[in-house]
């Protein structure tokens, strides 16, 4: 049971960097700073900042809010 326990855990951390990736590349794609998307969003460049990195704390409310602010498809920021 231990080992599918850190099996998730594992799997879980690589989707989160991934989602993370994503956002970043959406962003800089358009030629944005952390600034610029933590003014146009209403979240802290430091929150961003660690979900760019995987670190931070991503809920579904705030995925889509950036998907919007983005202005780019939901799914694209769930490709891995």
């Amino acid at each position: 049971m231990r080992k599918k326990s850190i099996e998730h855990k594992e799997k879980w951390q690589v989707f989160r960097r991934s989602l993370g990736q994503n956002i970043k590349a959406a962003r800089q794609a358009q030629g944005l700073y952390l600034e610029d998307l933590s003014q146009l969003s209403g979240y802290p460049i430091t929150r961003l900042l660690n979900v760019e990195r995987g670190k931070g704390r991503l809920d579904l409310p705030m995925l889509f809010h950036l998907t919007c602010v983005l202005k780019i498809p939901t799914d694209m920021i769930f490709r891995v």
